[in-house]
């Protein structure tokens, strides 16, 4: 019999012990008080309701006591919103208490934000079936009694045992009697029935044998290779990060009334929690001009903040392009055959910095761009001008130059919710422009989604692209299709979110380049011959240089008599010859590239005519006065 007993007591042992292994003891005692827990965001209680009632109802009784109440959050938001939020959180327990009979000044509320999490195990993002983090927001009661001693440092039930009065206390002696009477009472009641316990085990044992069997029996079978890949793959999708894709298609007209077509598409990934990769890429149709725009940058993001770097490319085609609108840049006429200006393809890249702050509608943010990738060629032609006669000249090594310049810009940006799923996505920029005055430019385009993954769209801009000497403009409607979020999601995901990339702007200019360089043409004038005497004009007005550039001049005497010369360096020069010389003079030009040439112009003046007497005879040679005398002469000249 003993032996009987004994293996019953072996049984009973193992029995119990796979009871609590299955989880079936606890720690929890009917003393126990629930804990003040709120939901993620909200300070709306809950929960705790009986806990709080308790507590003011001791706070009312014990005046003396005084709770402080200090709300916490989890780990997701910022600093200033979570200390908000917990603050929040003091304030309703605090007023539920008063409410239900405490007194306002036996209870002070702080909060502590996300500071102190008691909790560890949680998540860095939002996931409904975080344990930790709802433990974690929560508050904390510190109980100081009459004297100021801290009582309790903890949850509203340690709070609840700091208050209320210890019950009353038997005589020692009469509790020690009333205890062995109590154990001699229970140890005999357990041997009176132990046999019949014993005997009840024996059986619970051999049905919980039976049943385990059949359980064992009735078990599933283990999933088949195909089963367990199909969890697998559904649990990788599950925790894959989001992508995001977006095409859009818009027509409309420009502000020459000329139809503009635009198509884009962008694609977005975050990675990492903060991190993200966009890419996108723009085509622009107008009737002058076609551009082509991809761009590729990281975004990262903290909390409400997040930040994006993108370089960007664009090609553009002015094959087709308005010749008239370089009408006045000096040098060029549309009428020079060949000149080629208006018409060209160039490829230009910028890099761009964008900032954004997110809320709970939307975003706004700056952006600023610097060219990396500037000044492209479009076409060259011949420069031209007119000479001292009118006539049209081609310069040989001057040319104009019509290039690409990109638009340096900063400026603002946002997207913000309107009404129900409607937004409007907005920038305006300052432009600094080298070839014609400084100016905004911007975009507005208002989104109205009409399904899930449809919207339709209303966009104008002006100055997007293209910089003319006046402002342009163009107004557009169209549709977006794709996977997107909504402005009013923004704030509430705590991945990075798809940025507004400036478009790369441009103004198309004019340079004057110089290849090689040409020596001037030096003219001093015709010879001047057999001239009388007298103040003489050397000439060198017929001087010239094939390109255009200024010329000085330097008239030197090279042969005859010493002359003084007026306005040597000067076109037109004077000096006076004597008669009968001869005269030999250079003139010597330059221009601005250093080059000269020469020219010389002679001058011969005429002698003054001589009288040659052939013979002079007076018939007499003598006579008084009164008297005549007969003259007779031949002279030569």
């Amino acid at each position: 019999m003993p032996r009987q007993y004994a293996k019953l007591l072996a049984l009973a042992t193992v029995f119990s012990s796979s009871l609590l292994a299955q989880g079936l003891n606890t720690q929890a005692s009917k003393d126990d008080w629930e804990e003040i827990n709120f939901e993620f965001g909200s300070a709306v209680l809950s929960d705790g309701y009986p806990s709080l009632l308790r507590l003011a109802d001791l706070l009312q009784k014990n005046t003396g006591y005084h709770v402080k109440v200090e709300g916490n959050t989890d780990n997701i938001g910022s600093e200033r919103s979570n200390e908000k939020l917990g603050l929040a959180r003091a304030n309703t327990v605090r007023d539920f208490l008063v409410k239900y009979g405490a007194n306002a000044g036996q209870i002070d509320v702080t909060t502590r934000g996300k500071r102190d999490p008691k909790y560890p195990g949680y998540k860095n993002r939002y996931s409904h079936t975080d344990v930790p983090r709802w433990m974690n927001r929560r508050v904390v009661l510190t109980v100081t009694d009459q004297n100021g001693k801290t009582v309790s440092d903890g949850g509203v039930g340690q709070a609840i045992q700091a208050i209320a009065p210890a019950p009353p206390q038997n005589p020692p002696c009469c509790d020690d009697i009333l205890k062995r009477l109590d154990q001699i009472t229970a140890l005999l009641n357990d041997m009176k029935n132990q046999n019949a316990d014993l005997r009840r085990q024996l059986d619970d044992v051999k049905n919980q044998q039976a049943a385990l069997e059949n359980k064992v029996n009735n078990l599933p079978k283990p999933l088949t290779e195909a089963q367990t890949s199909q969890v697998v793959d559904a649990r990788l999708e599950k925790a894959r990060d989001p992508r995001f894709s977006l095409l859009g298609l818009n027509i409309g007209a420009d502000d020459r009334k000329n139809v503009t077509f635009t198509g884009s598409g962008r694609f977005f990934a975050p990675f990492k929690e903060h991190f993200a990769v966009q890419i996108q890429g723009e085509y622009l149709y107008f009737r002058n001009q076609k551009e082509g725009q991809g761009d590729i940058g990281l975004v990262n993001r903290i909390g409400r903040f997040q930040g994006g770097l993108f370089a960007s490319f664009k090609n553009v085609d002015l094959s087709n392009g308005d010749v008239g609108q370089f009408q006045g840049i000096p040098g060029y006429s549309s009428t020079t055959p060949n000149s080629g200006l208006g018409h060209g393809n160039g490829t230009l890249g910028q890099g761009a910095l964008v900032l954004d702050y997110i809320f709970s509608r939307g975003k706004v943010g700056l952006f600023g761009t610097k060219a990396f990738l500037d000044n492209a060629t479009l076409n060259t032609a011949n420069y031209t001008f007119q000479d001292a006669s009118g006539n049209t000249v081609i310069a040989p090594n001057i040319f104009l130059q019509q290039y690409l310049h990109v638009v340096d810009q900063i400026g603002v940006q946002g997207t913000v919710g309107l009404w129900g799923n409607s937004y409007l996505e907005a920038n305006i920029g300052y432009l600094k422009s080298v070839a014609h005055a400084d100016r905004p430019g911007g975009t507005v385009r208002f989104v109205f989604p009409f399904r899930s993954r449809l919207a339709f769209t209303v966009e104008g801009g002006v100055n997007e692209t293209l910089l003319r000497a006046g402002n342009s403009g163009r107004a557009v409607v169209g549709v977006e299709f794709g996977n997107l979020l909504r402005p009013k999601e923004f704030a509430s995901v705590d991945h990075p979110i798809p940025m507004q990339v400036p478009r790369v702007r441009y103004e198309v200019a004019v340079r004057r380049i110089q290849r090689g360089v040409s020596p001037p043409v030096a003219d001093a004038g015709p010879d001047q011959l057999g001239i009388p005497a007298g103040n003489v004009t050397l000439n060198g007005t017929g001087s010239h240089d094939p390109n255009g550039e200024a010329l000085t001049y330097q008239w030197i005497q090279e042969g005859g008599p010493t002359a003084a010369i007026s306005n040597a360096n000067q076109a037109t020069a004077s000096f006076t010859a004597a008669a009968g010389q001869g005269y030999t003079f250079r003139l010597t030009v330059r221009n601005t590239d250093g080059q000269t040439a020469s020219a010389r112009t002679r001058v011969t003046t005429t002698s003054a005519p001589q009288v040659n007497i052939l013979y002079f005879i007076a018939n007499p040679t003598s006579i008084n006065a009164g008297q005549t005398s007969q003259l007779t002469w031949s002279v030569q000249n």
